[in-house]
């Protein structure tokens, strides 16, 4: 059995970062001297960025845009190209493909034209990385090529191996065994020509795995020990935690499973001092490993529970868990306990398929219901000279009828679900097009009749009573009217668009500070009014209930869509008790009528940061016959 248990991208995300030599306490700290060069403050929020790029998109978001407005302010071309693209990479953590291409697009534009090649293979990589991350791998190998070679014309050392070992990491994915041997190697042989200590280990993991995938055990050891012994010079507990669980495996499939508990041992202990549920996860799963390999299947079982326990969400771990306890269980005879463990399962698989958005969650799924059909079969094939042949037929039987009622449930579950979504959808779209319509009429009346009335009964009273208390309620009445007859559909916004719109409504809001990227684009009427009010309800909300001292809201626009940012520094509040308030169920529905993408991020004491996209085609908006704001 081939489990694969280590992910990846995190691995790499560690490894690929620079050391730095201050903490960002310390960092923070240098931010706040008000004395500080614009030159200095762009150099602290860059290594900052360096860290958070890997770690905190919120602190990425707020820094990268001080970083922009101060090197907009000092023209520096430069570091303006450097904050686009940590922009994009705080949109490409946001899974904001579109959105964040454009900041790329920008950063990679100003790269070229000052002649930067080393930055324009900094984009390179962030171009590629955000491929990578929507799985689009022809894409991104392309993309790291081309930095590969601006790399090696450059002779940046440090970005051939990051390059080459992210390369690896593709070809991986690809099955590609003799380029990931062949750009492993020529990583690591520059890591050791050059001593880059913390560069060496990725590469020296990925020549282990392969030769593990080979049966290639003596090479495969050897490589995994030699990054163990790496990683003792530059310590990192992920790496350990990830060099650790290896050796569990290899040491568990040539039968020294003395030596696979001491490894595993040494994972939870690594687990338990960091304290986080995903290190807690990977650490109690090592030592179920290690307990299954010395036949010692309670234990196995036990420990794979409490990885459960510590954190059931990650699907990719869950798999060897629920292996284990499926077969501790059916080893010991606890046939119902099987059942059981495999329905929770079932439960835990759903929870993570209402979580999904994006249409690539689909064909996930599918490959991972693949992987963990394969891995059942496998498992239960291996183990059936240990069990009663009646006993493993009936086991078999009740697991694939369970898997197949399962199945089906599951289907009927989802078409479901997508059916009501449907027409919860169409009724929004039904509402939202009733609501513009609503709004367009109610505006006329109050402008032109109740208006009207206004003015004539302040007409009537003429002579004396011009200056009188009553003519100067008049007035503020006349005037309040006007005002709200606009706020339900702005003469700006049909006339002029999006840009010009929420910057007229932002501007008399001295706390309240927008911000414009892209060109100024034309959209239909019904996705400029619903972008319109659904900002203009987020920036009310954060005036009314946050308690900021700023709030700031950014309009990206492309030709394909658009998307809106408003980020306050309030007392910011907890997504779980408050995600089914009215205020964001209406912001959602609106947001979902238009097939957008909704993104809330907050706690208590530290903000709010509330996004939306929307890809749509630009179709020119229509002449607009009824205003009725004068």
């Amino acid at each position: 059995m081939r489990t694969k248990l280590l992910i990846f991208s995190i691995l790499l995300s560690v490894l690929a970062s620079p050391v730095i030599a201050q903490g960002v306490d310390s960092l923070m700290n240098l931010l706040k001297n008000n004395d500080l060069t614009p030159a200095k403050r762009m150099e602290t929020i860059n290594i900052l960025n360096g860290i958070f790029v890997h770690s905190n998109p919120k602190q990425l978001f707020k820094h990268a845009q001080e970083g922009l407005q101060i090197a907009e302010t000092e023209k520096d071309r430069q570091y303006i190209s450097i904050f686009n693209e940590q922009m994009g990479n705080y949109y490409a953590m946001r899974k904001n493909f579109d959105t964040a291409t454009i900041f790329y697009d920008k950063a990679m534009k100003i790269a070229v034209g000052i002649g930067d090649r080393k930055q324009e293979c900094s984009v390179l990589i962030s171009y590629a990385n955000l491929n990578k991350s929507f799985s689009n791998d022809e894409k991104a190998l392309e993309y790291f090529l081309k930095a590969l070679k601006i790399a090696e014309e450059i002779d940046n050392k440090r970005a051939m191996v990051t390059v080459m070992t992210s390369i690896a990491d593709i070809y991986r994915t690809l099955y590609n065994d003799d380029k990931v041997l062949e750009y492993s190697r020529r990583a690591l042989q520059i890591a050791e020509a050059e001593n880059f200590t913390n560069l060496k280990i990725t590469p020296t993991i990925y020549l282990s795995y392969i030769y593990r995938d080979h049966k290639e055990y003596p090479e495969a050891l050897e490589y995994a020990q030699k990054a163990y012994e790496l990683n003792k010079i530059s310590y990192n507990s992920a790496t350990a935690l990830t060099v650790n669980q290896m050796l569990v495996l290899l040491y568990w499939e040539t039968d020294k499973a003395d030596s696979a508990l001491v490894h595993a041992q040494e994972c939870l202990a690594i687990a338990k001092r960091v304290g986080a549920p995903q290190y807690l996860l990977l650490g109690w799963n090592a030592m179920s490993n290690a307990y299954r390999a010395k036949k010692m299947f309670r234990e196995s079982a036990d420990a794979a529970q409490h990885a459960w326990e510590a954190d059931s969400t990650n699907l990719y771990i869950s798999t060897n868990i629920f292996c284990n306890l499926l077969h501790a269980n059916i080893v010991l005879g606890n046939m119902k306990e099987a059942e059981r463990y495999f329905l929770v399962y079932d439960s835990i698989f759903q929870k993570y398929m209402d979580k999904q958005i994006h249409e690539s969650v689909a064909e996930q799924e599918v490959k991972y219901e693949t992987v963990k059909k394969e891995k059942l079969i496998d498992d239960l094939q291996n183990e059936r000279k240990n069990l009663h042949l009646l006993l493993v037929i009936g086991g078999i039987s009740l697991l694939l009828a369970i898997a197949v009622i399962t199945a089906i449930a599951m289907v009927s579950r989802q078409k479901r679900r997508l059916l009501v979504k449907e027409k919860q959808l169409a009724a929004s779209e039904a509402a939202l097009q009733s609501e513009m319509s609503e709004r367009a009429r109610i505006g006329r009346d109050l402008h032109d009749r109740l208006g009207g009335m206004l003015s004539a009964a302040k007409l009537s009273l003429g002579g004396a009573f011009q200056d009188s208390a009553t003519c100067s309620i008049l007035d503020s009445s006349i005037d309040e009217l006007r005002r709200i007859a606009y706020e339900l559909m702005p003469e700006m916004l049909l006339r002029f668009g999006l840009k010009q719109s929420l910057e007229s409504f932002c501007a008399p809001m001295p706390n309240v500070h927008f911000r414009h990227f892209g060109d100024d684009i034309r959209y239909d009427e019904k996705t400029e009014a619903s972008t319109y009010f659904c900002t203009m309800e987020l920036v009310n909300n954060a005036i009314h209930h946050s308690d900021a001292k700023n709030i700031d809201v950014q309009l990206v626009q492309h030709p394909d869509g658009l998307s809106v940012t408003v980020q306050d520094d309030g007392k910011g509040f907890d997504i779980k008790t408050c995600k089914k308030g009215l205020g964001l169920n209406n912001f959602r529905t609106r947001i979902q009528s238009l097939n957008g993408i909704t993104d809330i991020s907050s706690e208590p004491g530290n903000g709010a940061v509330i996004s939306f996209e929307l890809k749509i085609a630009n179709v020119p908006p229509q002449e607009n016959k009824d205003d009725f704001v004068k």
